[in-house]
This record gives C-alpha cells, structure tokens and sequence, in this order.
C-alpha cells in the first residue's frame, strides 16, 4: 500500500471506473420517475397566460384604483412578499372576475408555499374559465398533494371514462396526478378505482404496475405488469416493465423474458440495450459485447442517411477496457470520437480521457499527452495539463513536465492544492522525496488541515522513515475525516509493515475495509496485515483478491512475498517477472526480488 493514491496518479482507475460506471450504473426501473421523490413545487410552476380565442373575458375598465391595486400587488411579489401578494391579487380577481389575475394569484399562493390558498385561488380560477387545463391540472395536482382523495376521485373517475375512445383513456395525466399523493399506498388504491373503466388497457395495467411498485407492493406490481405485457406481446414498455420489476425477484427470470422478447422482436433496441447492461452488471462482459456490437451497427434511416449510435460504440469501448483489451477499448472510443465530432451537444471528454488513460496503461505516455492536449473544457483544462506533465515526467521528459506546469494559472484553492500535489508527485518520480516533503510543508502552515496536502505529505514521511511525524499526519485526516478509508489504510499499513502494534493495525486496516470493501490495495494492506500476522492462508486469499481488482506490483510484490514463503517460489517467480514488465523500476518489487536472489528481468 505503499503508493499515494490520486485522481491524477492514477488515471486508469478514474477513467475505467467512470466509463463502467457510465456503462453499467444501477439500472434504475425507468418506469418510476413519476414516483421518485420530487420537489412538488416544480409542478406547480405556471407559465405565462396564453388565453384561447374562444375563451371570453370580462370587460374591465382599467381604473387608476385598479391599476393602483394591481401595482401594489406585483409590487409585494417583487419584493418577496407573495402570501401578501396572493391576498391581493385573490380580491382583486374576485372584484373582476378576470381569470388572468386568479392566475396570478395562483402562482403567488405557490410562490409562497402555501398550498391549501392555492387550491382555493386555482379552484376560483377554473370557475371563471371552466375548460381551461391548466387550471384543471393544477387543481388536480393540489388536491393529490394535500391528500383530498374525497374532492379529487370523482373528477380523476370522470375524466378517464369521458375520454374519447379512440384515442383511449389519457392515463399518462391522471397518473402524473396521482404521484402526488404521498401516501403510495393510498394512491394505488385510489388508481383501482379510478382506472376501474379501463383494466382492458396496457397503459393502465403499466401505471397501476408503477403505483404499486412504489407502495411496495411487489407482487401486485409484476402482476399487473404481467397482465401488460398479456395485453400488447409485442410492446417495449410492457416488456421491460415485466424485467425491470421480475428482476426484484428473479433476475435470471428477468434476464430470459428479454432474450425471448428479442428473438421474436430483433429491432427492439431498447430491449436490446437494457439486456446489454444486464449481462455487464453480471461482468458477462463477452455477451455484453455481443448486444453492443448489433447496437452499434449502421443504420439507414427513412430519409436514406445512415446513423451509428455513438453511446453503444462507447459502451464497447467501456467494456474492452473492463478486460484489459487496449487496442479494441482504443479502436471503439475513437470510433466514438469520430461520429460526435459534428455534434456539439456530446462531450469528447470522458472518451478523450479514457484513451489518455489506455496509452499510459501500454507506457505510451506521449501519445497519452496528445489525448490530454485535446481537452480544452474549461472546468477538466487544469486537470488534463496536469495529467499531460504527469505523462511527460513518465516518459523521461522532466523538464517540459515542469515547463507545463509552470505555464498553468490555478485560481481556486482547491485548484492551487492540485497543482502542489502535481508538483510533489514530478519530484516523487524522480526520487527526491525530501525535496517532495519540504515542498508541502510550507503551504500545509497555511493551510493546516487541507486533507489531500496532510495525507500526500504523512505519504512522503512514512518514505524516508520519519514514522512519529506520518502517524501524526494519517490521525489528523482521520480527526479532520472519520470516514477517510485512505486514511486508515495508511497508518493501518505503516504499523503492518513495520511489524509493531499489529492488534491497532488491525483495527485500522478493518475500519478502512468496511469503508471501502473492493478497494485493491486496501485489500493488499489487509493482506499484508495478515501475512505478519502469521495468518498465511488467508493472507493468500486476500492478496490473490486484491490482484484480481488491481494487476498492481505493489500488490504483486506482497502476494509474491507470501507464495514463497508458502513454498510456492515458482509461482512466485513467474508473478513477480509478469508485474516487472508492468513497472520495470518498481522499488518495491525489485527489493522483494533481489531479497530472494531471483534475477531482475523478463521471463525467458
């Protein structure tokens, strides 16, 4: 555990993580946004009056007291008083009965959180203009909101069975309305009986299946879902409401009513693309890439153009590098880069940072500064230059790495800590540790408990052995961030290597694990503990787990170390030559090689 572990030291890990994240992310049931909990208000935001011909106003003279009254009432909204201005505005509306200042009186009884006023000056506003929709909408909204199932079952009740049967029942708008209700329960209940008229609808049963849902009422919701997708075979949505939703409970189930859906309906994309994301989510990378690949396949439109979808090349591009695959991850991202290069609403960046990161994984450090060269965003410029020096310092240039950062104005703090951090890891590369810690010391008297300066720094001391002044520095991030995994992990690992205080390093190396249970060298000081501990075999199986998280020499260094001592010097052997050809300078793993007398260099 011994590297210091940074956004821009390690830009495989930030890069790859980012993409898999993009790619796989928790596959929400995209059929339950109505349900997420919302701020209401934005529901009640009402645009500005746009009166229809037909609708007819009252004819107002427009007073000096009525002109007087209405300024004095926008005068109040103005100046952030709209329960003043919704008084206001109510009376006046009243006195005129003009439907655009109830309107307005709405909106301040609105602005003023006031919900129940609202509903009141909304409901004064419908009786001046009985078919506006607006009107009706918002009255509808309120009474789900303040819960007045009473006022609003029979107009919902009304509404779905008035609809035109052609067009069929507008279940999109009474279940937007019914997502209100706070009491998910409640509205599911109210939803049977308003869609009572129209069970026979695949729409319906989708929007009772989504109620349910979110009264946590599994069973009922997959049942409905069921009686869907019974409804319309051949529908995307009533598919993937049944997978999403069996998935709760069966995922392999889930996973084969997609597969039979797509040998019936080959040209459902959207079935296609959550499938893909199943079988990543599963880390079936290969069948992954086989649904990506039909996704990413030209098609020829109507008009006769042809379209590639660029978020499936991406996606291939996510999963090669998921298995280490550089050239076809390099292949597929600049294929990306290629089909958005005309579109300015997709952003290069993850792509160009990802590819960055490919050519420094094959040491390719100044075909990485090129990738980096290209992000020019104002809010990734910094970091990019920054990772470009890092990349240039890795490839021997140290002095244009320094040129670059000299060139670089940070402007915000967290700005001016990066570029310290940029500048010790140039001196770290190079050796000059002291040089490393002294450069840090200075600001960290200013800045005493800026955490990333504190850790790198405490980093740096454990280095050249200065072990009281690196304990001091890992527990004041802990003081300063008790959930700081790093944290722990690092003083955790200081007393396992050293061999002292192994009861206290334990606990700090578990306290980390909890925190951060997949973190590969978390793990690796875990394993470490163990081995020093005498607890050979399960320091073999928890170093074997944080290599197959992370092929990192340090970690080969320590799992070699215990295969040895294990007795099994062979393995070992072929571990530690492997991982040499990853990082031929590794300190680390060329002290535990020259320890045990094997031969620095590749593999005959």
């Amino acid at each position: 555990m011994k590297k210091i572990v940074r956004d821009f030291s390690s830009p495989f890990l930030a890069a790859s993580h980012q993409c898999y994240s993009l790619l796989t992310g928790v596959l929400l049931i995209t059929f339950l946004g109505a349900c997420s909990n919302l701020n209401k208000q934005d529901h009640f935001k009402v645009a500005e009056p746009q009166l229809s011909k037909a609708e007819a106003l009252p004819d107002i003279d427009l007073s000096k007291g009525l002109l007087f009254q209405l300024m004095l009432s926008e005068i109040a909204a103005q100046q952030g008083n709209p329960g003043v201005a919704h008084i206001s505005y109510l009376q006046l509306a009243k006195e005129t009965q003009d439907p655009r200042i109830a309107k307005r009186a709405t909106q301040m009884a609105l602005a003023a959180r006031r919900l129940d006023a609202a509903l009141e000056a909304a409901q004064f506003w419908l009786s001046l203009s009985p078919n506006n929709q607006e009107a009706t909408q918002l009255s509808w909204y309120l009474m789900a909101s303040l819960n007045k199932i009473d006022m609003l079952e029979p107009l919902l009740s009304s509404h779905i069975k008035s609809a035109n049967k052609n067009q069929g029942p507008p279940i999109a708008d009474a279940l937007q309305v019914l997502s209100q209700i706070s009491n998910r329960s409640e509205a599911y209940s109210l939803a049977q009986r308003v869609f009572d008229s129209a069970l026979d609808n695949t729409d319906t049963q989708l929007a009772l299946a989504q109620l349910a849902y979110a009264a946590q009422l599994n069973t009922a919701a997959i049942e409905h879902a069921r009686k869907a997708l019974a409804l319309s075979p051949a529908s995307e949505k009533a598919v993937l409401v049944n997978a999403q939703l069996l998935a709760t409970q069966d995922p392999e189930a889930a996973l084969a009513k997609l597969e039979t859906f797509l040998k019936k309906q080959a040209s459902a994309r959207q079935v296609r693309l959550t499938l893909a994301r199943y079988y990543a989510n599963k880390k079936d990378f290969a069948k992954a890439q086989e649904q990506f690949e039909i996704l990413a396949k030209p098609q020829t439109l109507a008009n006769g153009m042809v379209q590639t979808d660029p978020d499936a090349l991406f996606a291939l591009g996510s999963l090669a590098m998921q298995t280490k695959n550089w050239e076809l991850a390099t292949k597929h991202l600049k294929a990306y880069l290629d089909v958005i290069a005309k579109d300015s609403a997709r952003d290069p960046i993850n792509a160009l940072l990802s590819l960055a990161a490919i050519a420094e994984e094959q040491k390719q450090f100044l075909q990485a500064v090129e990738w980096y060269e290209q992000i020019d965003t104002p809010t990734q410029f910094l970091n990019a230059q920054i990772r470009a020096a890092l990349a240039l310092s890795r490839a021997g240039q140290q002095e244009a790495a320094w040129g670059k950062l000299k060139t670089l104005k940070p402007f915000s703090p967290e700005e001016k800590t990066r570029m310290l951090l940029a500048q010790s890891q140039l001196l770290r590369d190079r050796a000059r540790y002291s040089e490393a810690f002294e450069l840090l010391s200075e600001p960290l008297k200013q800045q005493p408990n800026n955490t990333d300066l504190l850790y790198d720094r405490a980093m740096l001391a454990e280095k050249l052995n200065r072990f009281e002044e690196a304990e001091l520095g890992f527990k004041r991030i802990i003081e300063l961030k008790p959930d700081s995994a790093y944290a722990y992990n690092a003083l955790g690992y200081t007393l396992a290597d050293r061999n002292i205080r192994l009861e206290e390093a334990q606990t700090l190396i578990e306290k980390a694990v909890n925190l951060s249970p997949n973190d590969a060298f978390i793990l690796d000081s875990l394993g470490w503990l163990q081995y020093r501990q005498g607890r050979i075999h399960e320091a073999l199986k928890t170093l074997r787990k944080a290599y197959e998280l992370r092929a990192d020499p340090e970690i080969a260094a320590h799992l070699g170390e215990v295969l040895w001592i294990n007795g099994q010097r062979e393995e070992a052997q072929t571990l530690w030559r492997n991982a040499q050809k990853i990082e031929p300078n590794n300190e680390t793993l060329k002290a535990v090689m020259l320890r045990h007398q094997v031969p620095l260099g590749a593999l005959p």
